[in-house]
Parts: structure tokens; C-alpha cells; sequence
């Protein structure tokens, strides 16, 4: 499970930084952790910044959640 985690994490990471999104601060995604079943997955990330940014970043990364998902799925194959 490590390194399922892991991996979501590289790919997660590399799909943030291609999103344009103005909102998006100054991010990095601290780590994965996906369940036994490997349907579901929590990614967590920091944001460097005000209250504002933060909230911002937030907004950002929950628009482009189904695109974040789609190419994690074409990415990862188990």
C-alpha cells in the first residue's frame, strides 16, 4: 500500500501543476492515502499563504477534482 500511495502521490502532484487555475497558491501535495480496495483516495497538500489563498486554493482543487481523477486513472493501472 506504500507504494500505491505513493505513486497517487507523484501523479496528483504532476497533475496539479499543469492546472491553470488562478486561485491555486503556492501548493504541495504531503501524501496519499488510498483504502484496501483501492476505490477511494485522500490526498493531502499544504498551502503557503493567507486565509485567503488557502480558501482559494481549496475552491481550485475541488473544480478540477473529476479532471485530477480522470488522469489518475489513466495513469495508474493495477
Amino acid at each position: 500500500m506504500r507504494k500505491v500511495n505513493e505513486l497517487v502521490r507523484e501523479v496528483v502532484a504532476d497533475d496539479v501543476v499543469d492546472l491553470k487555475d488562478p486561485r491555486i497558491g503556492c501548493l504541495t501535495i504531503t501524501g496519499a492515502e488510498t483504502s484496501p480496495d483501492l476505490r477511494h483516495a485522500v490526498v493531502y497538500y499544504s498551502v503557503l499563504g493567507s486565509d485567503e489563498e488557502k480558501t482559494g486554493t481549496a475552491a481550485a482543487l475541488d473544480s478540477a477534482r473529476s479532471r485530477i481523477q480522470s488522469v489518475l486513472g489513466g495513469e495508474t493501472r493495477m
